[in-house]
């Protein structure tokens, strides 16, 4: 089930931990600033180094101490590795991840508590620009405030966010709205670039996949259509926004290598499921290891 979500957001604004400033943690920051007290960290120190407006922490317990809420915005290979190091400060948290493809029970499993918080989000890149989508699933222990406050958050940053209450369709997620404006990219570069085409061919994939086609039509403009308005008010190359949303090993990259070998974007879309499922399993053996 597809659900839209209607709650109120709370009045009070909390302190958030960003941790990991790559693009996407840096632009949800710059787009919360003004409303949230922004903590962020990053192990690499050059990557917060012009940060403006943030609070700009130099360990990983000094920007999660102070903070109700942390935001998992690491790649998906370096998740668990964090969230062994997290187990350490976590208190009364709420847990927000974007990590592709990795469960909220591997993220409460490995935190080490029965009453750990964790909502999945999967935003994608126009977010930077206060337009987009956002798709959040709530964990087991998370209450109808800490739903209000993660969708209060994605929404100040200016997304268009959706609930979905089925898990499994996270991965599905990734692949078509989180992935979807590397692809559209990549493909508004090649010299048959055909608009109705990708936009038939994402909706016909995303109802294959349980989608309705209001849902599908939903998703696409905040994938298709936004990315459009975020190359023009960045003035960035779709070549920019390309390389800015494919993470080495990902999901995104996953798609673009179908595509390279002149594959539909339908056979790119369920590759890149394929790998968010991958990287899932992935972390999944990881926290097992991290804890033996």
């Amino acid at each position: 089930m597809f659900i839209c979500d209607s709650l109120v957001s709370p009045m009070q604004k909390n302190k958030v931990a960003i941790v990991g400033y790559g693009n996407m943690g840096a632009a949800i920051a710059n787009r919360i600033k003004s409303d949230y007290s922004v903590f962020v960290f990053d192990q690499d120190r050059k990557k917060t180094k012009n940060a403006k407006g943030l609070t700009v922490k130099t360990t990983l317990k000094e920007a999660v101490t102070e903070t109700n809420i942390i935001l998992l915005a690491v790649k998906p290979q370096d998740l668990a590795k964090l969230l062994k190091e997290l187990t350490t400060f976590i208190h009364d948290h709420l847990i927000i991840s974007i990590a592709a493809g990795v469960q909220a029970a591997d993220i409460e499993s490995a935190l080490g508590t029965d009453v750990i918080r964790v909502v999945r989000a999967m935003p994608n890149m126009p977010i930077g620009i206060g337009c987009g989508i956002c798709c959040l699933y709530a964990g087991r222990n998370i209450k109808t405030a800490d739903i209000a406050e993660a969708k209060d958050l994605f929404e100040t940053a200016g997304a268009q966010v959706l609930l979905i209450d089925d898990e499994d369709r996270m991965d599905v997620i990734t692949a078509l709205s989180g992935s979807g404006p590397g692809y559209y990219c990549y493909l508004r570069t090649q010299k048959d670039f055909d608009l109705a085409s990708i936009h038939a061919q994402y909706v016909e994939t995303a109802t294959k996949y349980g989608f309705s086609k209001k849902e599908a039509e939903f998703l696409w403009q905040g994938t298709g259509p936004s990315t459009e308005i975020l190359l023009e008010k960045t003035g960035q190359s779709p070549e920019d926004i390309c390389r800015a949303v494919t993470s080495k090993g990902g999901t995104t990259e996953e798609a673009i290598k179908v595509l390279q070998r002149k594959g539909s974007l339908k056979e790119a879309i369920k590759a890149a499921i394929g790998r968010a499922r991958e990287l899932a399993k992935d972390t999944h053996e990881k926290v097992k290891r991290s804890q033996s």
